[in-house]
């Protein structure tokens, strides 16, 4: 008799066993779907990177793909704001008053044009891809551009090698992108 007391005690012991990893299991799933509503309910952020204005967040954010996206920092000054912000001292005086002379041929700054025209005829001929560089230009002169931007950086940018993160090298054309996106154009 003892013999088949313990195979039913161990029997026993095994159900047990059973029924409390059955519990906690029925515990896990009826608490995970009491959370799906809750998790659902929370409101996600679209695009954790989608108002960044520095390169690096701009191109692995979409931003480069989709330059329409208004940034809510501050818009850098673009070439409207610029074609106007010079004084009779022949100089271009806006904020920050980057101390430029208007008479600047745009060869001078971009070394790979051949373009002798001055910066206030470049800005004075509408928006296009080289008013949108004068405009950056002057801003990173006058300070009031994003920071870690360069003269430097914007020269590698119109010569189609700026890199705003390892791996990745933008053409003119993308940098151009991203320059309208920081003047809200």
């Amino acid at each position: 008799m003892e013999p088949n007391n313990k195979m039913d005690h161990i029997e026993q012991s095994k159900d047990e066993a059973e029924t409390v990893k059955s519990e906690g299991r029925r515990k896990l799933v009826q608490g995970g779907m009491l959370a799906v509503p809750v998790l659902m309910a929370l409101k996600s952020t679209p695009a954790l990177a989608v108002n960044v204005k520095q390169p690096s967040g701009f191109s692995t954010s979409g931003n480069l793909s989709n330059p329409s996206v208004v940034a809510a920092a501050d818009r850098a000054n673009g070439p409207v704001y610029w074609v106007s912000a010079y004084g009779n001292n022949n100089k271009f005086n806006g904020t920050g008053n980057p101390g430029v002379r208007t008479d600047t041929t745009f060869n001078s700054i971009f070394t790979t044009s051949s373009d002798t025209t001055s910066l206030l005829a470049v800005l004075q001929s509408g928006i296009n891809t080289q008013s949108v560089f004068v405009s950056a230009y002057l801003d990173v002169r006058a300070n009031g551009f994003v920071p870690g931007i360069t003269v430097s950086k914007l020269q590698d940018m119109w010569n189609g090698n700026f890199s705003p993160v390892l791996g990745i090298t933008w053409t003119r054309a993308d940098s151009e992108t991203y320059l309208r996106y920081t003047m809200g154009l």
